[in-house]
This record gives structure tokens, sequence and C-alpha cells, in this order.
């Protein structure tokens, strides 16, 4: 008895004193935070999109992989480095492997 007088008094405190969760910063009319709400040059809003991506360097590498019984082989890939510009004037680089 004692045990479920505990237990109930317990749970009544939880649902008595739970806050409710507000929305941060940026949140606006069911938007995600960051999403697709950003201010951009001049006040107005819009979506950051990428104008364009440009290739920035080209290299043939010489990698080392192991057969399944441990002897090595060696094997060339072309590691490729682009830079994505965005519509704010940031941009991101990134390096993708081919073959």
């Amino acid at each position: 008895m004692k045990t479920i007088l505990t237990l109930a008094l317990a749970t009544v405190a939880l649902i008595g004193f739970t806050a409710n969760a507000e929305a941060g910063p940026g949140y606006k009319h069911g938007t995600p935070a960051w999403g697709s709400y950003r201010p951009q040059h001049g006040g107005h809003c819009g979506s950051v999109y990428r104008i364009r991506t440009i290739e920035i360097c080209r290299r043939q590498e010489c990698r080392t992989a192991y057969y399944p019984c441990g002897t090595p082989y060696r094997y060339h890939v072309t590691v490729v480095t682009y830079r994505d510009i965005f519509s704010n004037g940031s941009s991101n680089t990134y390096t993708r492997v081919l073959g």
C-alpha cells in the first residue's frame, strides 16, 4: 500500500511540475529554427542556395588494400576537390574519391 501511494504522489508531482516547451529563436510559423527562413542582403527573406560548383583540384593517388589472406595490393583512385559557392557569398569545399 505504501509503494502504491508513493508511486501515485510521484506521478502527480511529475505531471504538476512539468514545464511547457517553448520555441527558441528563429522559429517562425511552424518552420524549423534555421531551415528555410534566413535573412539576406537588404533585409529580404529567402533561402540560401548553391549558385555553382567549381572543380579546384584533380589528382591520382595510389592506395593499398589487403586480400583476405593478408597479402597487400595497390590500386589507383582519382581524388577531386570541389568548391560550392552559395547565394549569400559563403562557400564550402569538399573532396570526392572516384574509382
